[in-house]
């Protein structure tokens, strides 16, 4: 499991309350909305700057999994080592994982294509040369509420 902390803000951001490991948010509040969302937002960086798009992928094991044509720019991005986020699509109940991406081993291939098709109800066929599955290793995870952030922002390290 990952070990929690307290998100490190300028003093511009308020108060908050005191932050203990008995007080922390639990991982195991967060984790849930990574499992259960539909879109993730990518976002990566290049020559050009940031580039930032939505995908469909499955996180499990503490890893986030999704395909993506290799020639895109979001592929060259990650081939070339892009440190990148993971992003849900709210911004009240946030939760970001930043890491690195690599080739998904192929161990876990078949797993992430059952998981896939369960979840969209599409096929992914790992021969397309226009297929890359790449999976997310996150170092950091970022997680708030809204309407609590003095109580429920919190940082993970992996």
């Amino acid at each position: 499991m990952p070990e929690p902390g307290r998100l490190r803000l300028p003093a511009g951001y308020g108060e908050f309350e005191p932050f203990t490991i008995e007080t922390a948010p639990s991982w195991d509040d967060f984790e849930p909305r990574l499992e259960s969302a539909r879109n993730y937002w990518v976002a990566v960086s290049d020559t050009l700057g940031p580039h930032v798009v939505p995908v469909w992928g499955i996180w499990s094991d503490l890893s986030f999994t999704f395909s993506t044509d290799p020639a895109s720019r979001k592929g060259r991005a990650l081939a070339r080592g892009s440190i990148c986020s993971v992003h849900l699509e709210s911004g009240d109940d946030v939760v970001i994982v930043q890491g690195r991406a690599e080739i998904l081993p192929a161990d876990l291939l078949d797993r992430f294509l059952d998981a896939y098709v369960r979840k969209y109800g599409v096929v992914i066929d790992p021969e397309d040369p226009n297929q890359v599955i790449y999976r997310i290793v996150p170092d950091l995870a970022m997680t708030w509420l809204e309407e609590d952030f003095a109580r429920t922002a919190a940082r993970w390290e992996f």
